[in-house]
């Protein structure tokens, strides 16, 4: 029997705690991370590496959308 591939197949338990994190409000990759720092790693430990890379690669998918805002040096992604 051949597999479909789903949506959810895109999906790992990183990707789950980013989208948690980012919510209704949105947040920065920086928000992400200190976000999981204060509390996150409650339910789950992440690296925060792939915590600043997730959101980017959620985009890609079609799951957020970023935006441009200033930042303290340069524009920071918003998602």
């Amino acid at each position: 029997m051949a597999k479909h591939a789903t949506l959810d197949d895109d999906l790992n338990n990183v990707s789950y705690v980013t989208l948690a994190l980012i919510g209704d409000g949105g947040a920065s990759p920086q928000d992400l991370v200190d976000m999981n720092r204060r509390g996150g790693q409650i339910y789950y430990a992440v690296a925060a590496s792939r915590l600043y890379a997730e959101p980017k690669r959620l985009e890609g998918l079609g799951y957020v959308r970023s935006e441009k805002r200033p930042g303290k040096t340069r524009e920071r992604s918003f998602y």
